[in-house]
């Protein structure tokens, strides 16, 4: 529902204006907070954006009587200006106010989730990525996110998308600290103004922003230790005055793990069956970081023009070693003995140029965006060696030594317009176009040690350019209309690709062209004040990255592991349907059915005769989830609040697997549940554990799996000093145990991340007034954001 522009003007006298006291408008209905502000330096508040309805105001500061309004009833036609309302004192003077409340953990509307961030024990000393295996129905494995068992995640920040691969995507992510994040939202059924990628829906990660006039920051500092030590650091700067804000930031996280691991394989050849039993021992990290800074000029009451540039540097290596230990002679060893080193160093120049327009006071307005990802430089590098023996520990054959370089340069843009309408007050439009340009090139070199002169020598067998350049224009219109209890909503976005891929050495190319259209469609029913019924419908795509089509071969550790991408790949395409119930806020449901086609998905080929493994990736022809989802959120007691979330799946797969035909079924469990406890002296607990059930994904079977995080909190100086300490994964049980079933293969995986760490911070927030408002609904994207 799309939101009244009504203005109120408060003025608050005690013979002379009182700044900075706390003014919350309050919904008559069931004196819910709407909205939150605190009055300027002239006693001053406007609140904007005002859905119609009959609210109080509810005035308090420290040295005064809370104070209540008279009925305030508001129509769509005209700003109100209230009369001056007089505090009476309590006899305390009024120095710095520190107005602290707490939100809910969790929020569940319309079958999206918002997990609140800013508060949370566990979120202190964390980074972004640390949290994602926290938010209820999400999924992370080896880097992959799904959203209720369905891959094809798109990861906004700001409702930014990020142009970004999973490695690049994931370093990001570490090296954001949780301390700078408000909010997660995940929306499982986005509106068409966002792009229509992304199977599973998207996750917005909102940052905190500059809420308070004058100067403010804030300085996190935190040290993980597990198997190895981690830390991290950052800073934020921001000025905010009647015509500028200026905001500013630094992250930098210095984190290392360590993954043992275990293969198990088993190949026959022959009538022969070879099995080979691998363990490994890795070290994963570096230092990634990033820096930013921002400009947003208010030229006047209708327009605002903004600039932020960030940038984004990484420096990770990953060293593995390990054995390898075959049955037999057939390979003419019996061990493999290999030791692989792969640095990754990237820098990423983002530029964000923003402006908005308001024709007038009922919310008609105009945005633009413009993003550029330039420079973009992404280098990986690779040093392994081989040595092979007997099963007496005698050499077997000569060592075989190589070295990989992998450059990849990116270029870019993306172009965004967007055009809201409010006709009336129940109904309401919204309409935009984007267009998104990428380039990317590729060069990939193999080198061999050559035994006789000890030089590296060029492999022209390995050796590859690619290029990569993707096309996106895109348009979108959405209507929302307001039928006494009911809401309806109707949107279309139609999308066409341009995609053309080019092996330069090896003369392969590709060219797709494709136009799609994804509509979207949600009933909303609000039987009375405790029933909320909706039924939702959408279409989604998930398009194949620049990753997946390049087809030149990558090692993984050993002379026996190796992987590929696909470069004739096609886009899945899915339809969601979803039908959900919520009580009163504090239980709810949902039934949702999601059928894809062209499922992209994993799996491993193997040479019998050499006992080398590919990796690849592929269509299967078609996949189903049935997914049946509840949830409860409910103040136990005044300081004891309890949020539950599990969701039982039924996964269904069907097509060709390595030309074989294909099909498997099988149901899943998953459960999060989070306790949040808050004590005397400003003691705040948090208690999280998440379960997953055996699951099935394609020819991926994963073992059950399950974690316990614990988090105290303690409070300083009105809420400006925070320390926190906690660990993660209590009893080391987030272990990931894989066995692919593919015809004539049996492969089993098993991965210990370093996932038990004890996390201390510390956080530090200044400036004049803090102030973080309990039960606030948030601004008008928000909402819509919602299906609200």
């Amino acid at each position: 529902m799309v939101k009244k522009h009504i203005a109120f003007l408060l003025l608050i006298c005690i013979g002379t204006s009182v700044s900075f006291v706390t003014v919350a408008l309050l919904k008559k209905s069931d004196s819910t907070i709407y909205r939150g502000a605190l009055t300027d330096d002239k006693g001053l508040y406007e609140f904007s954006k005002i859905v119609q309805g009959i609210y109080l105001l509810k005035v308090s500061t420290v040295g005064y009587k809370t104070t209540f309004s008279n009925e305030i009833p508001v129509d769509s036609l005209s700003a109100i200006q209230m009369p001056d309302i007089s505090l009476q004192t309590e006899g305390v003077s009024l120095n710095e106010v520190s107005v602290i409340a707490t939100k809910k953990p969790m929020e569940f509307k319309n079958g999206n989730i918002i997990v609140n961030i800013e508060g949370s024990p566990l979120a202190v000393g964390n980074s972004v990525y640390d949290l994602l295996m926290r938010l209820p129905g999400v999924v992370v494995n080896d880097g992959a996110i799904s959203i209720q068992g369905k891959s094809g995640v798109r990861v906004l920040i700001d409702d930014r998308v990020q142009q970004l691969s999973g490695d690049q995507l994931m370093g990001v992510l570490k090296s954001m600290s949780a301390s700078m994040v408000e909010k997660i939202e995940i929306l499982k059924n986005p509106p068409v103004k966002y792009d229509a990628a992304g199977n599973a829906g998207v996750i917005n990660i909102v940052t905190k922003k500059i809420k308070i006039t004058g100067f403010s920051g804030s300085v996190n500092l935190s040290s993980q230790q597990g198997f190895y030590g981690t830390q991290i650091g950052g800073i934020a700067l921001n000025y905010k005055g009647k015509k500028f804000t200026f905001f500013s930031g630094a992250n930098v996280n210095n984190q290392y793990q360590n993954n043992v691991n275990h293969q198990y394989r088993a190949v026959t050849y022959n009538g022969v069956t070879t099995t080979l039993d691998q363990h490994s021992q890795e070290k994963d990290g570096g230092i990634v970081g990033n820096a930013f800074v921002g400009f947003d000029w208010y030229a006047n009451d209708k327009n605002t023009i903004g600039i932020r540039v960030e940038d984004m540097p990484g420096s990770t290596n990953r060293v593995r070693i390990g054995t390898n230990n075959i049955s037999d002679n057939s390979l003419g060893y019996n061990q493999l003995n290999f030791n692989a080193s792969v640095p990754n160093v990237w820098n990423i120049i983002y530029t964000n140029i923003n402006a908005e327009h308001l024709f007038d006071t009922l919310g008609t307005k105009l945005k633009f965006n413009a993003d550029l990802y330039d420079p973009f430089v992404d280098i990986y590098g690779g040093s392994y060696q081989n040595n092979f023996s007997n099963s007496n520990g005698t050499t077997a054959l000569p060592p075989y030594y190589f070295n990989n370089y992998n450059t990849l340069t990116f270029k870019t843009l993306l172009t965004r317009l967007d055009f809201e309408k409010k006709f009336s007050k129940t109904f309401s439009l919204e309409a935009g176009a984007k267009a998104s340009f990428q380039n990317m090139q590729s060069t990939y070199t193999l080198q061999n040690l050559n035994d006789t002169t000890k030089r590296y020598i060029t492999n022209p067998v390995f050796t590859n350019t690619f290029t990569y350049k993707e096309q996106i224009m895109a348009g979108y219109v959405n209507l929302q209309k307001q039928l006494k209890k009911f809401s309806l909503q109707a949107g279309l976005r139609a999308e066409n690709t341009d995609i053309h891929t080019l092996s330069i050495t090896s003369g392969i190319a590709y060219t797709r062209q494709y136009f799609n259209l994804f509509p979207t469609a949600s009933i909303g029913y609000n039987k009375n004040d405790k029933h909320n019924f909706q039924l939702s419908f959408n279409r989604r795509i998930d398009r194949p990255d620049y990753n997946s089509f390049n087809p030149y071969r990558q090692f993984f550790g050993s002379l026996l592991a190796q992987g590929q991408g696909n470069p004739f790949l096609y886009p899945s395409f899915t339809n969601n349907y979803e039908i959900s119930h919520n009580y009163k806020g504090i239980i709810g449901g949902s039934f949702s059915y999601s059928r894809t086609t062209n499922y992209i998905f994993g799996y491993q080929t193997q040479n019998d005769s050499t006992k080398q493994t590919l990796s690849k990736i592929a269509n299967l022809k078609s996949s189903e989830t049935y997914a049946l989802s509840m949830f409860v959120q409910k103040d136990l007691t005044k300081w004891w609040t309890l949020s539950l979330n599990a969701t039982g799946f039924y996964f269904g797969f069907n097509g060709t697997v390595n030309g074989i035909n294909y099909t498997k079924s099988a149901p899943a469990l998953y459960g999060y549940v989070s306790n949040m406890i808050r004590l005397p002296k400003n003691f705040k607990v948090e208690v999280s554990g998440l379960f997953l059930s055996p699951w099935t994904d394609a020819v991926n079977n994963l073992k059950s799996r399950a974690a316990v995080n614990f988090a105290i909190k303690k409070s300083f100086f009105d809420d400006k000093l925070n320390l926190s300490i906690g660990v993660n994964d209590l009893f080391f049980s987030l272990v990931t145990k894989n066995t692919q079933y593919v015809p004539n293969q049996i492969y089993q995986v098993t991965v210990t991340h370093d996932t038990r760490r004890l996390v201390t911070a510390l956080t530090w927030s200044f400036g004049k007034v803090k102030i973080q408002q309990r039960d606030v609904n948030g601004n008008d994207a928000d909402k819509k954001r919602l299906g609200r």
